[in-house]
This record gives C-alpha cells, structure tokens and sequence, in this order.
C-alpha cells in the first residue's frame, strides 16, 4: 500500500540501511563540486574575479570587458551542464541500484553504464520541457500579476504592486514546478526499471494519485532544505576553523585555483559534499519508492492488493 510519509522518508532509509554507500555518494559529490568549481575557475575565473574587482570599487565597468566576462560564463555553463547532467544521471541510478538491487552494493550502487546513459536521456529531455513550461508560465503570471498590480494602484506601479507580483510569481512557480516534476517524477524509476527510456509513461503512472505524490514529493523537499542548511551550517563552521569567514564564501577569490581553494573553503566544500550525498537520496528516492509501492517492479497498479 502506497503511503506517502513512507516514501518520502526512503532517503533516509537507503542511509540506514547503506551507510558505506552515503559515504560513497558523499565522496562522487566532492568529486563533481571540486570539478565544476575548477571548470568555472578555469574558464571564466579571472574575467569574473576582475568585474567583482571594479564593482567593489565602485568604477563602472567597461562594455566590452563585461560582454567578455559574460561570453566566458557562458562557455563555462556549456560545460558545467552536461557534467551536471551527468552527475544527476550516476546519482539517480546509484540510489535506483540501493533502493531495488541491493546485491550490487560495490562501490556504493556508483556504475557509469547503459543505466546512466538512459537516465541522462530523461533528465535532458524532462529538463528542457521543464525550461519551456516554467518559461511560459512566469510569463502569463508576471503579466496577469503586473494587471492586478497596475489596478489595485490605481494606474501607478508602486512597491505594493511589485511585491503583490513577485509574490504571486514565487507561488505559482512553486506549484508549477511542483506539478510538473509530480507528473514526470516516475520516468527515472520506470526507465531505470524496464531498461528502456520510458519519459512519457509516467503521466499516466501517475494518475488519480497527484495530490498524495504532491504531498510526499513537497515533505521531501522540506525535509532536504533542513539537511541542506544543517549542512551549510556545519560547513561555514569548518570553514572558520580553518581560518575562513563567512563573508569569503560569498565573495570568494576565482582569479585562480590556488586563490580558490583556500583550506577554509576546501574544508566548506567537503563537509557540504558529505550531506549532498543525503540530501540527494532524499530528493530522489521517494519517487522510486512510490512507484514501486503503486505499481510493483513488473509496473502493474497494485497499490489496492494490501488496502
């Protein structure tokens, strides 16, 4: 029998039951991290650090040096992107592999396979639907938010039109996003399963059970913004203890590797890393356990046989 509280709370089942296999997770995410931050240090650290540079002074920045640093962002997200896909793909399958094959725990459920590839495929294409449908809708919502806002002003914006506006946007990106990710949250574990790229299927898996599946998917992300913050916490901690501040981490030095990747921030970026491995089994293992308890392994409904 499906119950939402229970498939919400996998992630922090599959730790209990896979100890070595969090500290495995947690090892790949201080692997990805340490990678991407080298990445965008290489690629645009300098030209991001120089900008930072003349906005602390208070200089206007050129134009030309500005669109420099801006095209150098934009090459090194086109390689941050799909190393991030790639890093979301190995996860989903390693905690897909924890929570339904238990028998291949060697290195913590981590494989880079047929498996991953599949999951890769999904995200990419979940992803982009997810980009056009939030686009569309923050659209329509800042438009009909700016109409209310316009009217209750009586024909002048003013700061409570915006914030009426804003506040509706956040809203119903949240539901948005939200129902979207309800709708398509079955493809990774039916395509995991099958071993076939299934994306559509999984609005249909998921019908006539949107609102328990909103609930437990909503109780999930709760849960993981409080380990994500515990995590921060503990880290900026580290950080300090190692001669860091609190205001480094949000200003930090990209002229270099070296300038970077000051003890106090590797000690940041390694404790963050352990809880991310929690933290990414929380947000992804309800949506196997819910499938699993709706439809079994073989995908047929047999979430009424123990009602």
């Amino acid at each position: 029998m499906f119950s939402a509280t229970d498939a919400a709370l996998e992630g922090f089942r599959l730790a209990r039951h896979h100890p070595r296999a969090i500290a495995m997770w947690a090892l790949t995410a201080l692997v990805f991290n340490l990678a991407i931050m080298a990445v965008m240090i290489q690629l645009s650290g300098p030209a991001v650090a120089e900008m930072a540079a003349l906005n602390r002074s208070g200089a206007v920045p050129d134009p030309a040096q500005s669109m420099a640093a801006l095209g150098s962002m934009a090459v090194a997200y086109l390689v941050i992107a799909p190393l991030t896909l790639l890093f979301l793909a190995v996860f989903s399958g390693a905690i897909y592999r924890a929570a339904t094959r238990p028998e291949q725990a060697s290195f913590g459920f981590v494989r880079l396979g047929a498996d991953e590839f599949r999951l890769l495929v999904v995200g990419l294409v979940v992803g982009l639907i997810g980009i056009v449908v939030v686009f569309a809708v923050s659209f329509i919502v800042a438009i009909l938010g700016g109409i209310v806002g316009v009217a209750m002003s009586g024909g002048q914006p003013n700061f409570g039109a915006i914030a009426v506006t804003v506040i509706l946007l956040y809203v119903a990106m949240f539901f948005v996003g939200m129902a979207f990710y309800v709708k398509f949250s079955f493809a990774g574990p039916m395509t995991f399963l099958s071993k076939r790229i299934d994306i559509f299927g999984s609005w249909r898996a998921t019908s006539g059970r949107f609102w328990p599946l909103f609930g437990c998917y909503t109780l999930a992300v709760v849960l993981g913004i409080v380990v994500s913050l515990l995590g921060m916490a503990i880290g900026m901690a580290g950080m300090m203890a190692f001669g860091g501040t609190v205001a480094s981490l949000f200003s930090a030095d990209m002229s270099s590797l070296a300038a970077y990747f000051t003890p106090g921030m590797i000690a940041y970026v390694a404790v963050t890393s352990i809880f991310t491995g929690l933290t990414s089994a929380i947000y992804l293992g309800p949506a196997m356990a819910a499938y699993r308890a709706i439809h079994g392994a073989g995908g047929a409904d047999v979430s009424k046989t123990f009602d």
